[in-house]
């Protein structure tokens, strides 16, 4: 119990030094238990990539969809997918995670949106 009061009286390079190890382990512990990076991020692993789709390019940035077919241990199969920004010298990843149900939600949506 020591320990528990010791986190009080550190240095702030000490504690700071906690708060990513912290961080740190998160990460990799979600990274193992899911098998991936990605599968870390989404919290569940990737059964397969569906596909993609390149959306269009601003300036020096491109975009692209990706969908991804997830399993999760103990619950519903799920939808993920994966918006990716990429320019020069730079990437962005988000991570976005759906139900079934919103998925087939979305699907209609975007067919709406079409003119479908």
């Amino acid at each position: 119990m020591e320990w528990f009061f010791q986190l009080f009286t550190m240095s702030g390079a000490g504690f700071f030094a906690l708060i990513f190890a912290l961080i740190i382990g998160n990460l990799i512990y979600r990274m193992m238990r899911h098998g991936s990076i990605k599968g870390g991020l989404y919290g569940a692993r990737i059964d397969r990539e569906v596909g993609s789709v390149k959306g269009e390019t601003v300036g020096l940035v491109s975009k692209q969809l990706k969908v991804h077919q997830l399993s999760r241990q103990g619950q519903e199969a799920a939808v993920g997918l994966e918006v990716v920004a990429k320019s020069f010298a730079s990437f962005k990843t988000l991570p976005v995670v759906l139900s079934r149900t919103d998925a087939r939600r979305l699907a209609k949506m975007l067919q709406r949106a079409a003119g479908d």
